[in-house]
């Protein structure tokens, strides 16, 4: 009789399980539908926008797609989330950061109800929301999506499953962003070994803590970090080809760690290699081609070459006040940047103010105790010095 009730269970068990294997596949089959019909928008025959006919552009075609839902899909609760995941994924890849968490929470109240709190839909969204709001600096919503997810992925998961490792470097990028970068390392170190486990799975999440962890110890324990860049570039070889942008972006890490440890000519040639290729793939104005021209200016001043320095980041600050306007972390670092590379060459009256601005900004939007805030204080009051304004 015990025999027969566990055949009994298994075989319910697995019935149930086949019954959900054949709604998830019905949902991506739908989902899939659902976005190739809304980017087909440009065919000429049959334009989703008579007024754009096929010069529709692809975020054009997903606004589209994002009004349509108004309208549709509102009898399938699990359907539209899942479509409204996939376009947010989109939106954040093509660095429009407002449009994915407006869709991704949307998704996130969806998958609340429909999945239950917790469930891994909605482990998911918080980690990929907890991302979107570090790059519009809202720390504070940044580090209470990580702290539920984090919870929630050791609530459902034994010890040692990779979605864990997930949840905490998820959780560290968080604390380096504050300034807690001891909490950072011990949380990359173990999120890391358990993404081991399950590299496939967890492939760009475990590219990303590696090349997060070797950024903060370029300068400490430089061979460490090399060895961390190197299982990256192995993962994403492996996993995206050689020619990839996840390619592209895990050698900006690495030629930070060239500038970081004076292989100045390794690291100008990775710079300007990459930073044609984002250019090329994701314009001048995305986010990953701002940051490897960020980096160049760094690697300039580091070389004493302070005149190309204040000429990359001129462009730099112009870019980021465009693509952000003024209030902005990326806009402060800009500034500060800047500012450092004038006082190189002795425009210090044109630096302190540039100083004075970063300062300002870097007040506003940042945690009060974080160590950057202090930097504009320390590099203005040089130049104020060299400029004899000694009170």
């Amino acid at each position: 009789l015990a025999t027969a009730f566990g055949v009994g269970a298994y075989v319910q068990t697995l019935t149930s399980y086949n019954e959900q294997l054949r709604i998830e596949q019905q949902h991506a089959a739908a989902t899939q539908a659902f976005l190739v019909d809304v980017l087909s928008s440009p065919d000429p025959f049959r334009p989703a926008d008579p007024d754009l006919g096929s010069n529709i552009t692809v975020v054009e075609a997903l606004d589209l797609g994002v009004r349509r839902l108004e309208t549709e899909l509102v009898d399938d609760p699990e359907l539209r989330a899942s479509v409204l995941v996939s376009i947010a994924q989109v939106y954040a890849s093509l660095d429009r950061h407002e449009q994915a968490i407006a869709l991704r929470e949307e998704a996130l109240a969806i998958e609340r109800e429909v999945y239950g709190v917790p469930s891994e839909p909605v482990l998911a969204s918080l980690r990929m929301l907890a991302g979107e709001y570090l790059k519009l600096d809202d720390y504070e919503t940044a580090a209470s999506y990580t702290g539920q997810q984090l919870s929630f992925a050791r609530e459902l998961y034994s010890h040692g499953a990779p979605i864990i490792g997930a949840a905490e470097a998820a959780a560290a990028d968080v604390a380096a962003r504050v300034g807690n970068f001891d909490e950072s390392r011990n949380l990359y170190e173990r999120g890391i070994e358990k993404m081991r486990r399950s590299p496939d799975a967890y492939a760009q999440e475990l590219i990303d803590a590696l090349t997060s962890l070797a950024r903060q110890l370029e300068f400490d324990e430089p061979e460490t970090a090399f060895t961390l860049l190197a299982e990256a570039q192995r993962h994403t070889q492996t996993l995206f080809g050689p020619e990839s942008l996840q390619m592209a972006q895990v050698q900006t890490i690495l030629a930070s760690a060239y500038s970081a440890t004076r292989q100045f000519e390794n690291a100008e040639r990775e710079f300007l290699t990459i930073i044609q290729i984002f250019e090329a793939e994701l314009g001048r104005d995305h986010g990953e081609t701002l940051a490897a021209i960020t980096e160049l200016g760094i690697l300039y001043n580091r070389m004493e070459l302070p005149e190309k320095a204040e000429v990359v980041y001129s462009e730099s600050l112009e870019r980021y006040r465009r693509k952000y306007g003024e209030n902005h972390r990326k806009v402060a670092d800009a500034y500060q940047n800047l500012a450092t590379a004038l006082s190189r060459v002795e425009r210090y009256e044109q630096s302190i103010p540039m100083h004075e601005k970063a300062y300002e900004l870097y007040k506003e939007i940042l945690p009060k105790d974080q160590p950057i805030v202090s930097y504009p204080l320390l590099s203005k009051s040089f130049a104020e010095v060299n400029d004899g304004r000694f009170d």
